[in-house]
Protein backbone atom coordinates (compact mmCIF):
# COMPACT_ATOMS: atom_id res chain seq x y z
CA UNK A 1 0.00 0.00 0.00
CA UNK A 2 1.30 3.36 -1.17
CA UNK A 3 1.20 6.84 0.58
CA UNK A 4 -1.30 9.11 -0.85
CA UNK A 5 -2.04 12.72 -0.54
CA UNK A 6 -5.77 12.82 0.58
CA UNK A 7 -8.19 15.46 0.51
CA UNK A 8 -11.66 14.66 2.89
CA UNK A 9 -15.00 17.31 2.02
CA UNK A 10 -17.49 17.28 4.10
CA UNK A 11 -20.45 20.05 3.81
CA UNK A 12 -19.99 21.30 7.61
CA UNK A 13 -17.67 20.76 10.16
CA UNK A 14 -19.19 23.32 13.06
CA UNK A 15 -20.53 20.23 15.61
CA UNK A 16 -19.95 16.55 16.45
CA UNK A 17 -23.10 15.22 14.50
CA UNK A 18 -23.35 12.48 11.73
CA UNK A 19 -21.31 12.99 8.89
CA UNK A 20 -18.84 15.07 10.87
CA UNK A 21 -17.65 12.98 13.40
CA UNK A 22 -18.03 10.12 10.30
CA UNK A 23 -15.31 12.66 8.72
CA UNK A 24 -13.47 13.22 11.59
CA UNK A 25 -13.11 9.56 12.58
CA UNK A 26 -12.02 8.70 8.92
CA UNK A 27 -9.27 11.49 8.71
CA UNK A 28 -7.72 10.80 12.04
CA UNK A 29 -6.80 6.94 10.92
CA UNK A 30 -6.00 8.31 7.39
CA UNK A 31 -3.62 10.42 8.98
CA UNK A 32 -1.62 7.99 10.54
CA UNK A 33 -0.17 6.51 6.79
CA UNK A 34 -1.04 9.45 4.44
CA UNK A 35 -0.63 13.03 3.84
CA UNK A 36 -4.37 14.16 5.35
CA UNK A 37 -5.99 17.77 3.72
CA UNK A 38 -9.54 18.51 4.50
CA UNK A 39 -12.04 21.50 3.35
CA UNK A 40 -15.38 22.59 4.20
CA UNK A 41 -17.39 25.70 4.21
CA UNK A 42 -18.74 25.32 7.61
CA UNK A 43 -15.70 25.20 10.40
CA UNK A 44 -16.19 24.66 13.52
CA UNK A 45 -15.30 22.64 17.00
CA UNK A 46 -14.91 19.35 14.54
CA UNK A 47 -12.41 21.13 11.76
CA UNK A 48 -10.26 22.48 15.11
CA UNK A 49 -10.02 18.69 16.10
CA UNK A 50 -8.97 17.73 13.03
CA UNK A 51 -6.76 20.43 12.31
CA UNK A 52 -4.07 18.60 15.28
CA UNK A 53 -3.91 15.58 12.35
CA UNK A 54 -4.46 17.09 8.88
CA UNK A 55 -4.24 20.39 7.32
CA UNK A 56 -7.71 22.40 6.52
CA UNK A 57 -7.75 23.87 3.30
CA UNK A 58 -8.16 27.90 2.85
CA UNK A 59 -9.36 27.73 -0.39
CA UNK A 60 -11.12 24.70 -2.66
CA UNK A 61 -8.10 23.81 -5.16
CA UNK A 62 -5.49 21.51 -5.18
CA UNK A 63 -4.04 18.71 -6.57
CA UNK A 64 -4.67 15.35 -5.02
CA UNK A 65 -4.33 11.38 -5.25
CA UNK A 66 -7.51 10.63 -3.46
CA UNK A 67 -10.19 12.54 -3.00
CA UNK A 68 -12.98 11.60 -0.53
CA UNK A 69 -16.32 13.61 -1.49
CA UNK A 70 -19.03 13.75 1.26
CA UNK A 71 -22.08 16.01 0.35
CA UNK A 72 -22.29 17.64 -3.80
CA UNK A 73 -21.90 21.13 -2.29
CA UNK A 74 -18.34 20.36 -1.80
CA UNK A 75 -17.62 18.70 -5.20
CA UNK A 76 -15.82 21.79 -6.71
CA UNK A 77 -14.07 22.48 -10.09
CA UNK A 78 -10.80 23.85 -8.28
CA UNK A 79 -10.02 20.07 -6.83
CA UNK A 80 -8.12 18.16 -9.02
CA UNK A 81 -7.29 13.97 -8.28
CA UNK A 82 -7.11 10.88 -10.14
CA UNK A 83 -9.45 9.01 -8.39
CA UNK A 84 -12.65 11.16 -6.97
CA UNK A 85 -14.45 9.26 -4.30
CA UNK A 86 -18.22 10.14 -3.88
CA UNK A 87 -20.03 8.81 0.04
CA UNK A 88 -23.67 9.24 -0.15
CA UNK A 89 -25.18 8.53 3.93
CA UNK A 90 -28.60 9.29 2.88
CA UNK A 91 -31.66 8.86 0.75
CA UNK A 92 -33.36 11.66 1.70
CA UNK A 93 -31.15 15.07 2.22
CA UNK A 94 -30.54 17.22 -1.11
CA UNK A 95 -26.80 17.49 -0.24
CA UNK A 96 -26.43 13.84 -0.64
CA UNK A 97 -27.59 13.37 -3.88
CA UNK A 98 -24.30 12.38 -6.08
CA UNK A 99 -23.45 14.58 -8.51
CA UNK A 100 -22.04 12.92 -12.05
CA UNK A 101 -18.57 12.46 -12.83
CA UNK A 102 -17.10 10.41 -9.75
CA UNK A 103 -15.05 7.23 -10.17
CA UNK A 104 -16.46 5.41 -7.38
CA UNK A 105 -19.42 5.73 -5.37
CA UNK A 106 -20.08 5.01 -1.67
CA UNK A 107 -23.18 4.15 0.39
CA UNK A 108 -22.69 3.87 3.67
CA UNK A 109 -25.31 0.96 3.82
CA UNK A 110 -26.64 -1.74 1.64
CA UNK A 111 -29.89 0.23 1.41
CA UNK A 112 -28.20 3.34 0.29
CA UNK A 113 -26.23 1.02 -2.51
CA UNK A 114 -29.04 -0.12 -3.63
CA UNK A 115 -31.33 3.05 -4.34
CA UNK A 116 -28.61 3.83 -6.42
CA UNK A 117 -27.54 0.98 -7.82
CA UNK A 118 -27.40 2.50 -11.74
CA UNK A 119 -24.11 3.78 -10.13
CA UNK A 120 -22.65 0.98 -9.04
CA UNK A 121 -22.49 2.25 -5.85
CA UNK A 122 -20.19 0.10 -3.30
CA UNK A 123 -20.85 -0.39 0.41
CA UNK A 124 -18.84 0.53 2.46
CA UNK A 125 -20.16 0.93 6.34
CA UNK A 126 -19.93 3.68 8.74
CA UNK A 127 -16.76 3.67 10.95
CA UNK A 128 -15.89 3.24 14.51
CA UNK A 129 -12.93 4.48 16.60
CA UNK A 130 -12.60 1.20 18.72
CA UNK A 131 -10.02 2.05 20.70
CA UNK A 132 -11.92 4.70 21.60
CA UNK A 133 -15.06 3.26 22.17
CA UNK A 134 -14.13 0.18 24.12
CA UNK A 135 -15.57 -1.00 27.38
CA UNK A 136 -12.45 -2.32 28.92
CA UNK A 137 -12.35 0.60 31.97
CA UNK A 138 -16.15 0.04 32.48
CA UNK A 139 -17.82 -1.58 35.72
CA UNK A 140 -21.12 -3.37 33.89
CA UNK A 141 -23.65 -3.43 36.34
CA UNK A 142 -25.41 -6.72 37.03
CA UNK A 143 -28.69 -5.77 36.41
CA UNK A 144 -28.91 -2.85 34.24
CA UNK A 145 -29.57 0.75 36.05
CA UNK A 146 -28.84 3.39 33.66
CA UNK A 147 -30.44 4.00 30.04
CA UNK A 148 -29.25 6.94 27.64
CA UNK A 149 -30.70 8.59 25.14
CA UNK A 150 -28.96 10.30 22.76
CA UNK A 151 -30.77 13.02 20.17
CA UNK A 152 -30.84 15.95 18.50
CA UNK A 153 -34.75 15.45 17.99
CA UNK A 154 -37.49 17.07 19.58
CA UNK A 155 -40.77 15.52 20.01
CA UNK A 156 -42.68 13.22 22.19
CA UNK A 157 -40.43 10.41 21.88
CA UNK A 158 -38.22 11.10 24.49
CA UNK A 159 -41.55 11.76 27.63
CA UNK A 160 -42.78 8.46 26.31
CA UNK A 161 -38.90 6.76 27.14
CA UNK A 162 -38.68 8.36 30.02
CA UNK A 163 -41.98 7.07 32.00
CA UNK A 164 -41.25 3.65 30.62
CA UNK A 165 -37.47 3.97 32.23
CA UNK A 166 -39.33 4.95 35.64
CA UNK A 167 -41.49 2.26 35.13
CA UNK A 168 -38.38 -0.39 35.88
CA UNK A 169 -36.25 2.09 38.00
CA UNK A 170 -33.64 2.99 35.57
CA UNK A 171 -31.98 5.80 36.23
CA UNK A 172 -32.39 8.64 32.80
CA UNK A 173 -29.98 10.76 31.05
CA UNK A 174 -30.36 12.46 27.74
CA UNK A 175 -27.59 14.24 25.57
CA UNK A 176 -28.40 16.43 22.76
CA UNK A 177 -30.09 19.52 21.58
CA UNK A 178 -29.17 22.55 21.64
CA UNK A 179 -28.74 22.87 25.85
CA UNK A 180 -26.75 19.28 26.27
CA UNK A 181 -24.52 18.97 23.12
CA UNK A 182 -21.06 17.40 23.95
CA UNK A 183 -18.08 16.72 21.47
CA UNK A 184 -17.13 13.67 23.55
CA UNK A 185 -20.13 11.44 24.76
CA UNK A 186 -17.62 8.33 25.67
CA UNK A 187 -18.76 9.01 30.07
CA UNK A 188 -21.98 8.55 29.30
CA UNK A 189 -21.90 5.75 26.82
CA UNK A 190 -19.92 4.22 29.94
CA UNK A 191 -22.41 5.23 32.36
CA UNK A 192 -25.25 3.83 30.22
CA UNK A 193 -26.40 -0.45 30.31
CA UNK A 194 -28.94 0.82 27.73
CA UNK A 195 -28.13 2.68 25.10
CA UNK A 196 -31.49 4.36 22.60
CA UNK A 197 -30.51 6.06 19.48
CA UNK A 198 -29.86 5.80 15.64
CA UNK A 199 -27.07 5.49 13.62
CA UNK A 200 -23.83 6.52 15.05
CA UNK A 201 -25.22 6.57 18.39
CA UNK A 202 -26.28 2.62 18.03
CA UNK A 203 -22.62 1.91 16.55
CA UNK A 204 -21.03 3.60 19.54
CA UNK A 205 -22.90 1.71 22.86
CA UNK A 206 -22.63 -1.17 20.48
CA UNK A 207 -18.87 -0.87 20.03
CA UNK A 208 -18.96 -0.17 24.49
CA UNK A 209 -20.67 -3.51 24.78
CA UNK A 210 -23.84 -1.44 25.73
CA UNK A 211 -27.60 -3.15 25.09
CA UNK A 212 -28.99 -0.87 22.22
CA UNK A 213 -32.44 -0.03 21.52
CA UNK A 214 -32.38 1.78 18.01
CA UNK A 215 -35.69 3.91 18.23
CA UNK A 216 -35.89 7.92 17.88
CA UNK A 217 -38.50 10.22 16.30
CA UNK A 218 -37.09 12.26 13.28
CA UNK A 219 -39.01 14.38 10.81
CA UNK A 220 -38.22 12.15 8.26
CA UNK A 221 -38.82 9.08 10.11
CA UNK A 222 -41.90 9.79 12.17
CA UNK A 223 -43.13 6.22 12.88
CA UNK A 224 -40.66 3.10 12.92
CA UNK A 225 -37.80 1.80 14.90
CA UNK A 226 -35.94 -1.69 15.24
CA UNK A 227 -36.07 -2.12 18.57
CA UNK A 228 -33.65 -4.17 20.80
CA UNK A 229 -30.43 -4.96 18.61
CA UNK A 230 -29.85 -9.04 19.40
CA UNK A 231 -27.32 -11.32 17.40
CA UNK A 232 -30.42 -12.93 15.53
CA UNK A 233 -31.66 -8.83 13.90
CA UNK A 234 -28.63 -6.79 13.72
CA UNK A 235 -27.61 -7.42 10.11
CA UNK A 236 -31.43 -6.08 8.46
CA UNK A 237 -30.78 -3.35 11.00
CA UNK A 238 -27.12 -2.26 9.86
CA UNK A 239 -28.71 -3.30 5.92
CA UNK A 240 -30.62 0.20 7.03
CA UNK A 241 -27.75 2.24 8.76
CA UNK A 242 -29.83 1.34 12.25
CA UNK A 243 -32.31 3.88 11.06
CA UNK A 244 -35.32 2.12 12.81
CA UNK A 245 -36.44 1.44 9.02
CA UNK A 246 -35.79 -1.85 9.04
CA UNK A 247 -38.17 -3.32 10.97
CA UNK A 248 -40.31 0.12 11.23
CA UNK A 249 -42.29 -0.86 14.61
CA UNK A 250 -44.48 1.47 15.51
CA UNK A 251 -43.40 3.86 18.20
CA UNK A 252 -45.57 3.86 20.96
CA UNK A 253 -45.57 3.57 24.66
CA UNK A 254 -46.50 0.00 24.50
CA UNK A 255 -43.94 -0.76 22.41
CA UNK A 256 -41.06 1.29 24.13
CA UNK A 257 -41.78 -0.70 27.48
CA UNK A 258 -41.41 -3.77 25.40
CA UNK A 259 -37.89 -3.39 24.09
CA UNK A 260 -36.96 -1.68 27.07
CA UNK A 261 -38.44 -5.37 29.26
CA UNK A 262 -36.25 -7.14 26.70
CA UNK A 263 -33.07 -5.33 27.04
CA UNK A 264 -33.17 -5.55 30.80
CA UNK A 265 -33.73 -9.38 30.68
CA UNK A 266 -30.90 -10.15 28.18
CA UNK A 267 -27.59 -11.31 29.48
CA UNK A 268 -25.71 -12.22 25.85
CA UNK A 269 -22.47 -10.26 25.36
CA UNK A 270 -21.64 -10.02 21.73
CA UNK A 271 -22.02 -6.72 20.81
CA UNK A 272 -18.31 -5.38 21.06
CA UNK A 273 -17.02 -8.54 18.28
CA UNK A 274 -19.59 -7.26 15.91
CA UNK A 275 -18.08 -3.82 15.89
CA UNK A 276 -15.00 -5.16 15.71
CA UNK A 277 -15.83 -7.24 12.75
CA UNK A 278 -18.31 -4.62 11.00
CA UNK A 279 -17.12 -0.99 11.52
CA UNK A 280 -13.88 -0.99 13.29
CA UNK A 281 -12.39 2.41 11.33
CA UNK A 282 -8.77 0.68 10.89
CA UNK A 283 -10.97 -1.98 8.38
CA UNK A 284 -13.06 0.87 6.87
CA UNK A 285 -10.26 3.03 6.33
CA UNK A 286 -8.54 -0.19 4.55
CA UNK A 287 -11.46 -0.28 2.30
CA UNK A 288 -11.43 3.10 0.63
CA UNK A 289 -8.11 2.78 0.04
CA UNK A 290 -7.72 -0.52 -1.51
CA UNK A 291 -10.78 0.64 -3.78
CA UNK A 292 -8.96 3.46 -4.52
CA UNK A 293 -5.96 1.97 -5.19
CA UNK A 294 -7.27 -0.40 -7.36
CA UNK A 295 -9.01 2.04 -9.29
CA UNK A 296 -5.33 4.02 -10.06
CA UNK A 297 -3.23 0.94 -10.88
CA UNK A 298 -6.26 -0.26 -13.11
CA UNK A 299 -6.01 3.33 -14.90
CA UNK A 300 -2.03 3.16 -14.93
CA UNK A 301 -1.67 6.38 -12.73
Amino acid sequence: MGKYKILITNHALEDFRGSETYCFTLCKELSLNHEVYVYTPKRGAVSRKINEFAEILEKPEGKFDIILFNHNNTVLDGFESNCKIYTIHGKYPILEKPPTGMDIYIGISEEISEFYKNLNTITICNGIDTEKFNPSNNNNNLKPKNILYSSNAKGKFSFKLFFASKLFGLNYRRIGLKSNKKDNVLNDLLWADIVVGLGRTALEGLSCNKKVIVADQRFYNLVGMDGLLTRENIYNSMRCNYSGRAFQKPISFKNIFLELKKAISDDSSWERDWILENHDIKKIALKYIYLAEDFLNKNNY
